[in-house]
């Protein structure tokens, strides 16, 4: 996917949720893989607490959108329950979105 457009997904987990966050993960990166995520990491940072990082790729920029979107809707069943674990909610989510220059 040299075309492609890396995303890098951050943002914090409420304390009593983080369980259920974790066992969550799993089902979620096998959702995004079957919407055509590649090369899915996850990490927790090492200097904030309960602070995660997402980095995959998608195809184009409109599954970045999507993805974005989806992942914010609160009725999704998979996602929504993703929502309750972060802590402010989907305006805590911060993206970044790079495609390659050269």
């Amino acid at each position: 996917m040299s075309n492609g457009v890396q995303v890098y997904m951050e943002y914090p987990i409420k304390g009593a949720f983080l369980h259920q966050y974790e066992a969550t993960m799993e089902n979620v990166h096998q959702c995004m893989r079957e919407l055509g995520v590649e090369k899915i990491e996850w990490y927790a940072s090492p200097h904030y607490h309960n602070r995660y990082i997402e980095v995959f790729y998608v195809p184009t920029e409109s599954h970045f959108f999507a993805l974005k979107k989806l992942r914010t809707y609160p009725r999704q069943e998979l996602f929504g329950k993703l929502m309750e674990c972060i802590d402010g909610g989907p305006s805590s989510i911060h993206y970044i979105a790079l495609k390659k220059c050269s």
